[in-house]
């Protein structure tokens, strides 16, 4: 049954790389029944493609109240993504979602998550990734005015991050890794990477994916 559902899951993988990724993101919902599967098991994925903006935790949060409306059976959670990043704070929400009730995120082959998208990552039960993970220095620190305590947003970010990556299991370092990327320039994690930071699912320290009921 596993390989059937992750041959359904790629080919809706497809979809993610029909939408432009330099636009605000594309987020929609696909519900299939696993054939064969008794008693009945369904996956329910959340598609996810393009820039995080303002306003997305809460389409994620909609999507995931019409998933849990669907309690007569077992329901595998899964959210698939394809982003070039975007808002940080808008990303740790959805990855707080996701976390509270228990999706995997998967990465699927030829796709890419960058940037904020790796906190929507972090935020997975359980992480599959096939395709390309890359972390870049936050667009918001090269946006800074003359005004503004460049040193001050530094320390809270990083400290905010770290936060958030040591709630999720996944290795705090990785937000110091992210501020060492040249401004402009991505950084994408090779398989020790991901599994150092513990972004993979050998190296992840979360539970397995719960199956709903």
């Amino acid at each position: 049954m596993k390989g059937l559902i992750f041959y359904r899951l790629s080919a809706l993988a497809g979809l993610l790389l029909l939408s432009t990724v330099c636009f605000s993101a594309e987020i929609g919902l696909s519900r299939q029944e696993v054939a064969g599967a008794s008693p009945p098991v369904s996956v329910a994925a959340i598609i996810i493609s393009g820039q995080i903006q303002a306003g997305d935790a809460s389409k994620v949060e909609a999507l995931v109240s019409q998933i849990n409306q669907y309690s007569d059976h077992r329901q595998i959670l899964r959210l698939l993504i394809h982003s070039p990043g975007g808002l940080i704070g808008e990303a740790m929400k959805i990855g707080k979602l996701l976390r509270a009730n228990g999706f995997e995120v998967f990465i699927p082959r030829e796709t890419r998550c960058i940037s904020a998208c790796v906190l929507i990552l972090a935020g997975g039960a359980t992480r599959t990734i096939q395709g390309q993970v890359g972390i870049d220095n936050p667009h918001f620190l090269r946006a800074a005015g003359p005004g503004d305590n460049v040193p001050a947003l530094l320390a809270e970010s990083k400290h905010i991050m770290r936060e958030y990556y040591r709630s999720m299991g996944v290795l705090e370092n990785l937000s110091d890794a992210t501020f060492t990327v040249p401004p402009g320039a991505v950084h994408f994690l090779d398989q020790n990477e991901l599994t150092q930071y513990h972004l993979t699912a050998s190296g992840s320290r979360q539970k397995p994916n719960p199956v709903l009921h």
